[in-house]
C-alpha cells in the first residue's frame, strides 16, 4: 500500500479506496456531507471539489498543522508552464554561452554542469541566464542574473530541480543563496540548490529534501543571509525532523568570492 494512503487515511472521514488508486471521503477543511475530497495515492495529489483548493501532501499537512510524510519519493507541485516562446530564448541563451563559454565563463564553472541546466547568456542584457523547471522538465520560469522572473510565472521554486530528482545517491546537500553559488558548488562536485525566490523563503514543496540525512543552509553572511537562514533552519528542523539540519556560511563572503578569492 502507498505510503500517501497511510499519511492521508487517518485524516479523512468516510474515506474509500477504489480500484484506480484514488481515495475520497470527508473533506477535513469544511463541514462536508458529501464525500467530496479526493487524493491520488500514487503521486499524493489532492483536492476538494467543493472549493477548499488543492495540493501536495506537505501542503495538505501545512493546512492541517500535522506532519507531513517522509519518504524518498518527490511531490509534484501543479505548475503552470511557462509562455512556450521563452523555450527559444533559452535555447538561444544557452548556445550563445556554449560557443562563448570561455568568454564568458568568468566563475570558471564546469561545462557539464552549465550544459545539464541549461544555463545561458544574454548578450544583450549582458548577464547569465538560469531556467527554472519543474519535475517533469518543462521550462516553468526563466531568471536572469541579478534581474527579474519571466512575467506572469510567481512562486519561489528550485534551481536546479533536476539536482533534486537525481540526489538519490547524495546523503546531504547545501541550500545557498542564488543561483551564481549553486553552479559554483556543483561544478566543485558539491551537491547543492537554491530556491528563486530570495533568502528565508522556501518553495511551497520542501518535500524533495526529506530522501537528504543532512541540510547545510549556506546563505550570504549579510544580514538577511543571517536572518533567512535562522527562518529557514526552525522551520525545516519543525517539518523535516528526520534530517539533521545546520547553518555554515563564509566569512564576509559568498560562496562563490570565498573559492575564487580565497
Amino acid at each position: 500500500m502507498s505510503n500517501y494512503f497511510d499519511f492521508y487515511a487517518p485524516h479523512i472521514k468516510h474515506h474509500r479506496l477504489n480500484s484506480d488508486g484514488q481515495l475520497t471521503g470527508l473533506c477535513p477543511f469544511h463541514q462536508d456531507k458529501r464525500n467530496s475530497f479526493g487524493v491520488n495515492t500514487k503521486n499524493g495529489l489532492w483536492i476538494c471539489y467543493a472549493g477548499c483548493g488543492e495540493g501536495n501532501a506537505y501542503q495538505f499537512a501545512k493546512q492541517l498543522n500535522v506532519a507531513p510524510p517522509y519518504s524518498n519519493e518527490t511531490y509534484t507541485v501543479k505548475t503552470k508552464p511557462v509562455d512556450q516562446s521563452y523555450l527559444g530564448k533559452r535555447d538561444k541563451f544557452h548556445q550563445y554561452f556554449m560557443d562563448n563559454f570561455d568568454k564568458c565563463n568568468v566563475y570558471e564553472w564546469a561545462r557539464s554542469i552549465c550544459e545539464k541546466t541549461k544555463t545561458g547568456f544574454d548578450v544583450n542584457k549582458n548577464t547569465f541566464t538560469f531556467p527554472i523547471t519543474d519535475v517533469d522538465g518543462n521550462l516553468i520560469n526563466l531568471r536572469w542574473h541579478k534581474g527579474p522572473q519571466v512575467a506572469g510565472v510567481s512562486g519561489s521554486h528550485w534551481f536546479p530541480m533536476k539536482m533534486l530528482t537525481d540526489a538519490t545517491s547524495n546523503s546531504f546537500v547545501v541550500w545557498c543563496e542564488g543561483e551564481k553559488d549553486t553552479l559554483t558548488l556543483l561544478s566543485k562536485g558539491i551537491p547543492a540548490i537554491t530556491n528563486t525566490n530570495g533568502v528565508g523563503n522556501m518553495p511551497d514543496d520542501i518535500t524533495p529534501l526529506t530522501q537528504f540525512e543532512r541540510i547545510y543552509l549556506c546563505f550570504d553572511p549579510d544580514l538577511a543571509g543571517i536572518k533567512g537562514s535562522r527562518k529557514v533552519l526552525n522551520k525545516l528542523r519543525f517539518l523535516i525532523p528526520n534530517s539533521t539540519i545546520m547553518v555554515c556560511q563564509m566569512p564576509g563572503m559568498d560562496v562563490t568570492d570565498w573559492f575564487y578569492e580565497s
